[in-house]
């Protein structure tokens, strides 16, 4: 998976903003996906697994993103 998506919905020119806007409005699933990819790209595989880790535990919580987060 690429960050593309997740490029688009904080590029309000580009092309595909508004699309992924308006589906990860409705799924915020993929957000998280892509910052596990770019996390274990840069960072590795433990400090992914340390990410969710700081999820399950409470310490980081998941969100869903409405226009308003944006706007």
């Amino acid at each position: 998976m690429t960050p593309a998506p997740l490029v688009a919905l904080f590029k309000a020119d580009d092309n595909d903003h508004k699309r992924c806007l308006d589906f990860l409005e409705r799924h915020p699933g993929p957000v998280l996906t892509e910052v596990c990819r770019l996390v274990e790209s840069r960072a590795g595989p433990e400090v992914e697994a340390q990410f969710l880790q700081s999820i399950i535990d409470g310490v980081l919580a998941l969100e869903a993103i409405i226009s308003a987060d944006i706007a």
